[in-house]
This record gives C-alpha cells, structure tokens and sequence, in this order.
C-alpha cells in the first residue's frame, strides 16, 4: 500500500523525474558507492552497503524506502534513461582523470585491487 502512494506522488512531483542534474548526481553517487562497497571484505558488504545508501538518501531528500521505487521509473522512461547512462559514463571518466591529474596515472584503486572474483583466478 506505501509502494503505491510513493509511486503516485513521487511521479507528479519528485525532481529526480524531472530534473537531470539531480537524477544525474544520484546515479553518480549509487555507482561510486557501488565501487567503494566492492573494496569491503564479503562478510561486511551488506552492512557497508546499507550505511551507503542511508547516507545517498539523506544526500538526496528521499525515504529509503523510495530509492528503488525512483531508480525503476526512471529506467522505465528509456530514452531518458540513455542519456543519463551517456552523461554518468561521461561524468565518471572525468572523474577518474582529474585524480589524475599533476602528470600521473589515474588514481583509481580499485582498477589495481583484486577484488573477492579476482582471488581465485591463476595470473
């Protein structure tokens, strides 16, 4: 019942379905919390990534319970959903140059770190 109030009012007047910036920031902040959960042990995944997404909602003025309910009706407008993907994939590899910048490599960690996958297979 919560999920169809949410769904209906969010659709009329939450800006993450309307505005490209703040869909755009939030779709920036899910991936690099994404990447920086990875770099956890296993075992404390589930927690880390909670802790994330309490802190994104918070950043973003939206109830834990709403995140998914946003991210679904945004992908369901698909040609919105593109561009924003081109945008986020822009916006990160921006990202990742600028750290680096000062004539260095790009300081990006975790394309060096072997993640829990990466353990088990033989170099």
């Amino acid at each position: 019942m919560f999920l169809l109030g949410v769904i209906s009012c969010s659709e009329e007047k939450h800006p993450l379905l309307k505005d490209d910036d703040k869909a755009l920031a939030l779709l920036i902040d899910l991936n690099i919390a994404n990447i920086a959960k990875n770099k956890y042990p296993t075992t404390m995944r589930d927690s880390v990534n909670q802790d994330y997404k309490k802190q994104i909602c918070e950043l973003h003025d939206l109830q834990e319970e709403e995140l998914d309910t946003m991210l679904w009706m945004m992908q369901a407008d698909f040609d919105r959903y593109n561009k924003l993907y081109t945008m986020l994939v822009d916006t990160l590899k921006k990202i990742e140059t600028n750290l680096g910048d000062n004539k260095r490599s790009p300081r990006v960690p975790y394309q060096k770190e072997r993640d829990s996958i990466m353990l088990n297979r033989k170099r």
